[in-house]
């Protein structure tokens, strides 16, 4: 399922989108959404493996589906890959992490940084000189 028919869901019923992605046929896991995401953006896994310090192991754990990674590991994700808002919503959703919210000083941070284009480093330097949690 593309990022688009994703989207598409989640505007037109916010409130359903879980219900939906997770209970139709048209059902997708994190992995295979990450997957999509790495073709569609051409983004190699040894350079997902370097760019968002993940171990290689880990890595292909959760794009063939054996686990789902965290939350600050998806951020890490989202900020190598450089993708938006909406991706990272969507990826956020379809892992149940609980989506970004602006009203949160460290989710707030982390959002105008995927919005920036920032990498990891970056954002982990805006969040300790906030006094939060850095992602790695």
């Amino acid at each position: 399922m593309t990022t688009d028919k994703l989207m598409e869901m989640l505007e037109a019923s916010p409130g359903n989108f879980r219900e939906v992605a997770f209970t139709t046929e048209m059902q997708v896991s994190f992995g295979e959404y990450l997957a999509g995401l790495m073709k569609e953006n051409s983004f190699s896994m040894s350079r997902l493996i370097k760019d968002a310090c993940l171990s290689k192991t880990y890595a292909y754990q959760f794009i063939s589906g054996q686990r789902i990674p965290g939350r600050d590991i998806i951020i890490r994700i989202v900020l190598a890959m450089q993708l938006d808002v909406k991706t990272t919503q969507c990826m956020l959703a379809i892992a149940q992490k609980g989506t970004l919210y602006p009203k949160k000083q460290r989710d707030a941070i982390i959002l105008y940084c995927i919005r920036k284009k920032k990498k990891l480093d970056e954002t982990n330097i805006m969040l300790q000189d906030a006094g939060e949690e850095p992602l790695l």
